[in-house]
């Protein structure tokens, strides 16, 4: 484990390296965030709640959606890469298992995205925009357990994306469909509280509600006891169905890769 470590710390300080970059990103979400901010003050202009979630909320939810889209895993096409390189046998015989590293060096760029881009923003944003908090202490903790498994999932996602690669010539297609769905879907642009009913019932038979909408749920304490524990469970559920796909795809992949190399 100690090695991986290594992988995730490696990718952290490699960010320190243009620091003029960082600024720039920090500008560009506290933009991004005011503009939204602007937009529900405008839109909530003498009303209190709308469908029973109030300014506030939906403005703290927006700018939890943008933390989530810092943190969340939206790779590169690197498998594809790696192919068109010839380099992934290569990658597959060195002392580390490929996806593990691939895993800590993201969590080592997250983790600094969150720190020194998002943080700054959401300090700023305290200074003028009304944010709500967790409704507990408890809530909170609940909440950052739901990022993380949302975290997996999110990269789990993403990595299955990739793995198409195995099977076709590109899929740059496929991770662009996969990240605008998250993002329009997902409650980036839009709270999810806001979509049709009917979207959100189709939305509950693919992971994205795991990646957004539960999380930003259990920090408002919107779901109940018996509620929020069916919400962690439907997480745990998704990783495991997209740990078990994803290793039935890698391995039909690899195979396959290997045959060419040996063909």
């Amino acid at each position: 484990m100690e090695k991986y470590i290594k992988f995730a710390t490696i990718k952290f300080m490699s960010n320190f390296e243009n620091p003029f970059n960082n600024i720039i990103e920090i500008l560009e979400t506290l933009l991004f965030f005011v503009i939204y901010w602007y937009v529900f003050r405008t839109l909530y202009q003498g009303k209190q709640t709308v469908d029973g979630i109030t300014c506030s909320m939906a403005v703290t939810a927006m700018l939890l959606s943008i933390g989530f889209d810092y943190s969340y895993y939206k790779g590169k096409m690197y498998i594809q890469e790696k192919m068109r390189q010839g380099t992934l046998l290569v990658e597959l015989i060195k002392p580390v298992d490929f996806r593990l590293r691939l895993l800590f060096e993201d969590m080592g760029k997250t983790l600094f995205f969150v720190v020194f881009r998002y943080l700054p923003v959401v300090l700023i944003a305290m200074l003028f925009a009304n944010l709500q908090g967790p409704k507990s202490s408890f809530h909170f903790i609940l909440f950052f357990i739901s990022v993380f498994l949302g975290y997996i999932i999110s990269w789990l996602f993403d990595f299955v994306c990739n793995e198409m690669a195995f099977f076709t010539l590109s899929v740059w297609g496929i991770v662009s469909i996969k990240n605008a769905l998250i993002d329009v879907f997902g409650g980036v642009f839009v709270p999810v509280w806001f979509l049709p009913v009917a979207v959100r019932h189709i939305l509950i038979f693919t992971p994205v509600l795991s990646i957004y909408y539960i999380p930003v749920n259990l920090y408002f304490g919107l779901y109940d006891g018996v509620k929020m524990i069916l919400a962690i469970l439907y997480q745990i559920l998704w990783i495991v169905l997209l740990g078990w796909i994803s290793d039935r795809v890698w391995k039909r992949g690899i195979d396959q890769v290997i045959l060419k190399g040996a063909g």
